[in-house]
C-alpha cells in the first residue's frame, strides 16, 4: 500500500491542538517564572505531548493485541493480563517455545515470533515494531531447523 503525501484533517487538528497546548503551557511558565523560561517550555511541552501520545498508543496496542500475536488461524489471541495469554510454554528438544490452543507451535527470537513447522524448521510469522505492535514478517528468510 502506497502512502500518500500530506496529512489528513484529523492529523492537522491533532497537531494544532498540541501546538495550542504547548503555547498555553509556555505562556503559563512565562507568567510564573519569566518569559525567558517560556522559550524553553514551548518545545519541551510540544515534544512532551508527542511522547505522551506515543506512550498512550503503545499501551493501547498492548491492551488490544496482548504480549503475543494471534495464532496462525486467528482464533487464539494474546491476553495482556497474563504473560503468555492463550499460549502455553512448550519444550522442543533443548529449546523452549509456545503452543497455542489450536496446536500450532511458535518460537520467539528477539523481536520475531516464528512459526515452527513439523520438521523443526522455523518460518517467519510476525515481528514486533515499535508503536505498531506485531506486524507480518514478510522480509525475513526462514531460519534453519533447530
Amino acid at each position: 500500500m502506497r502512502r500518500r503525501a500530506g496529512a489528513t484533517l484529523v492529523e492537522c487538528l491533532v497537531l494544532m491542538l498540541m501546538l495550542f497546548g504547548a503555547i498555553v503551557i509556555a505562556l503559563a511558565v512565562g507568567v510564573k517564572w519569566g518569559y525567558g523560561w517560556s522559550l524553553l517550555a514551548l518545545p519541551l511541552s510540544f515534544f512532551g505531548f508527542i511522547g505522551a501520545l506515543l506512550l498512550i498508543g503503545m499501551v493501547a496496542v498492548l491492551i488490544e493485541r496482548g504480549w503475543f500475536p494471534r495464532c496462525h488461524n486467528g482464533v487464539c489471541t494474546g491476553d495482556w493480563r497474563t504473560m503468555f495469554g492463550d499460549y502455553e510454554l512448550a519444550q522442543f528438544g533443548d529449546n523452549f517455545g509456545f503452543r497455542c490452543k489450536c496446536g500450532f507451535e511458535y518460537m520467539k527470537e528477539g523481536r520475531r515470533f516464528m512459526r515452527r513447522r513439523p520438521d523443526g524448521s522455523l518460518e517467519p510469522y510476525m515481528v514486533w515494531k515499535p508503536f505498531r505492535g506485531y506486524v507480518p514478517d514478510d522480509g525475513a528468510e526462514p531460519t534453519p531447523s533447530i
